[in-house]
């Protein structure tokens, strides 16, 4: 019994370093960049992948590739290794397949092929142990031209992180089972005592 409830306490607190990295007016601190900045992408240009992503996430600001950079790099600031997730992204003036790599060190952790177009898309990576990840422009870029600007970017924003891969959400029952479970024990060891 003391098993079950050390277990049960043990999963309700493992994801507890899971986050969403979410930009505003400069970079998030959880990662380091290169050839990557920020914007108020809400009220950049209507019909853009700015404002679509900042529509479809958790603030106005979205990163981005300045200049058509590529590569782009997200290089994890703190000791150790991440778990990347997913993130919302789109193409902020028209259509194009980037690739998206992420490595531990040297190491080839995980690839893949992403389309963009302005609408705000969700890439998902589950990859773990990473020390960073590279977005790059792809051979295929499409205008779309009823927009004010042009050019291979893209915009992202709401980074998720270390979340466990098919983790089962945890209901909020769980947090009043353990209680009663605890009294439960204490029941046990009084009958036990009086015996």
């Amino acid at each position: 019994m003391k098993k079950l409830l050390l277990s049960v306490l043990l999963v309700a607190g493992f994801s507890a370093n899971a986050a969403v990295i979410s930009m505003g007016s400069s970079l998030h601190p959880a990662f380091t960049y290169s050839s990557v900045n920020t914007l108020h992408g809400a009220t950049y240009s209507s019909g853009s992948g700015y404002e679509s992503v900042a529509n479809a996430t958790s603030t106005d600001f979205v990163a981005y590739n300045p200049y058509e950079a590529s590569p782009s790099t997200f290089t994890w600031a703190s000791a150790g290794t991440f778990d990347l997730n997913d993130f919302i992204i789109a193409g902020a003036w028209g259509s194009q397949t980037l690739s998206i790599t992420g490595y531990n060190g040297n190491s080839l952790v995980g690839s893949a092929y992403h389309a963009v177009t302005t609408a705000a898309s969700t890439f998902t990576a589950n990859w773990s142990a990473l020390t960073h990840f590279i977005i790059e422009t792809g051979t295929d870029y499409v205008y779309q031209s009823n927009l004010s600007g042009s050019g291979q970017h893209w915009a992202l924003n709401d980074i998720r992180i270390n979340e466990s891969v098919g983790a089962v959400p945890i209901p909020a029952a769980v947090f009043l089972f353990a209680p009663a479970l605890l009294g439960f024990l204490g029941f046990r060891r009084k009958a036990k005592a009086a015996t």
